[in-house]
């Protein structure tokens, strides 16, 4: 039987019309890091709660602001679905030092979606990984200078051909 999770989020304070760049980024990461994981997971559907504007007393658990303009998690979801859509999970990446580093694939090209909950983290990435681009939460271009990527408390995707992400690929997960 398909295993759905229909309401998963990450709140932030409510009070506010918008929330704060930290609370942001930390509803960004929380909620597009257990889409990742329920993927890896082999969960059939996720879907983040919620994206209208939700005001729950203590908690806002909302992808848009009072205005109904989009936020960072509203962002970030949207790349994740897009980065992952038609890949299966393959295994973990080896050699850096994060909480998270799934693999997906689709057979044309490989996705590492690296994740560490701490603000400022640096990862170096494995040497002779020959990666192509990298893209941060909101799909913005993002570089590596000397294998070092700092993860800012946002998820990061790092892409390479399948070929050249196995050498360093963790299937035993």
């Amino acid at each position: 039987i398909p295993l759905w999770i229909t309401e998963c989020g990450k709140p932030w304070p409510a009070g506010t019309e918008r929330a704060g760049l930290r609370d942001d980024q930390a509803s960004a990461f929380g909620i597009v890091m257990k889409a990742v994981e329920a993927k890896a997971c082999g969960v059939a559907k996720y879907f983040a709660f919620i994206y209208a504007y939700y005001d729950e007393g203590l908690n806002n658990f909302g992808m848009v602001d009072k205005n109904q303009a989009p936020m960072r998690s509203m962002a970030a979801y949207a790349y994740c679905a897009s980065a992952l859509g038609q890949k299966h999970y393959i295994g973990d990446l080896q050699g850096v030092d994060c909480a998270y580093a799934r693999v997906f694939s689709d057979g044309r090209e490989a996705v590492t979606v690296l994740g560490a909950p701490a603000p400022a983290a640096t990862v170096t990435l494995p040497a002779g990984l020959a990666v192509t681009r990298i893209a941060g939460a909101d799909g913005r271009a993002l570089s590596a200078p000397g294998n070092r990527l700092r993860l800012d408390n946002e998820p990061v995707y790092v892409y390479c051909r399948p070929a050249a992400v196995m050498p360093f690929l963790n299937t035993n997960t």
